[in-house]
C-alpha cells in the first residue's frame, strides 16, 4: 500500500474514533440531562429576555387543596412544632397549606391579588429510613390554587427547605428566600447552610421569616411540613409553619 493510501486509511480510523467519542459523550450527556430533569422542576424561560416566567408558570402533576388537618407525623417525621412570625403572627391565615404525613417541604411558589394570596404550591419529598426520599410531589392551596406564580423556586437533589421568609410590593410576593440543607445518609442534615432568593426583587428586606436557629430548633433535625400565609396592606403580616423533628 502507498504510503499516501496509509496516511488517508490511519485519518479516517482517527475520525471514526472521535466520532464515536462525540456520539458516545453526547449520549450520556443526554441522560445526565433527563436524569436532573427529574430532580429538579424548572421554570420556563423566556426566549427574549433569557428570564424565568415565573408569573405565567403552573406546575404539573399537582394535587389540588388537599384535604389534610393532621399532623404530618409519621414516617421519619416525629413532631410538629407551630410556630408563627410576622407582625400579626396570631391572626387568621389566607392560605394554608400541609403536606401529608412523612412528606418534608422542597419547593415553594405563591402569587397574591388584589391585597389576598390566593396561591400557594407546596413541593414535598417522603423521607425513607435509610436517608433517602422518593420522588417530588406537588401539592396546591388558595382560592385561586390553579393561578400562574409570582415566586417559585425547588432546592436540589436530597435537599430540604429547612426556612423561609418573604415580602409583599404593591400587592405582589415579590421577595421569597429559601433556606435548605442537604439530607445525609445518617438521616441528619448538613450543617452546611444553603439560601436561594427568588422574586422580582429577591435581595429586598424581608417582612416575616423563619429559621430554625432564631427559635433554638435543631438544626440537624428540623424540617418544614407546613406553610401558611396572610397579606394586609400589601405586607406579609402572618406567616405559620410547621417545624418538624426528623428521627
Amino acid at each position: 500500500m502507498k504510503k499516501s493510501n496509509k496516511l488517508q486509511v490511519i485519518a479516517a480510523a482517527i475520525v471514526l474514533t472521535f466520532s464515536a467519542c462525540q456520539k458516545e459523550d453526547a449520549l450520556e450527556q443526554n441522560e445526565q440531562l433527563l436524569d436532573l430533569k427529574t430532580e429538579i422542576i424548572t421554570v420556563p424561560i423566556n426566549p427574549i429576555t433569557g428570564e424565568p416566567e415565573v408569573q405565567n408558570y403552573v406546575p404539573t402533576n399537582v394535587v389540588t387543596n388537599i384535604e389534610n388537618n393532621q399532623k404530618a407525623v409519621g414516617g421519619q417525621i416525629i413532631d410538629d412544632q407551630e410556630i408563627r412570625v410576622g407582625r400579626d403572627p396570631n391572626h387568621a391565615l389566607e392560605v394554608d397549606g400541609k403536606l401529608p404525613k412523612g412528606y418534608v417541604l422542597t419547593g415553594v411558589g405563591a402569587r397574591a391579588k388584589k391585597e389576598e394570596i390566593t396561591t400557594l404550591v407546596l413541593e414535598g419529598r417522603y423521607v425513607n429510613p435509610d436517608g433517602t426520599m422518593g420522588p417530588r410531589k406537588q401539592f396546591k392551596f388558595g382560592s385561586s390554587p390553579n393561578n400562574g406564580l409570582e415566586v417559585w423556586y425547588a432546592v436540589p437533589h436530597q435537599h430540604i427547605i429547612t426556612g423561609i421568609g418573604a415580602r409583599l410590593s404593591d400587592g405582589n410576593i415579590t421577595t421569597m428566600v429559601l433556606r435548605h440543607r442537604k439530607l445525609k445518609s445518617n438521616g441528619r442534615l448538613s450543617t452546611s447552610l444553603n439560601t436561594a432568593k427568588v422574586g422580582s426583587s429577591p435581595n429586598h428586606g424581608l417582612e416575616a421569616e423563619f429559621m430554625p436557629k432564631d427559635h433554638s430548633l435543631n438544626i440537624k433535625r428540623t424540617v418544614l411540613t407546613r406553610v401558611g400565609m396572610r397579606e394586609k396592606k400589601s405586607n406579609l403580616t402572618t406567616l405559620v409553619v410547621w417545624a418538624s423533628t426528623l428521627k
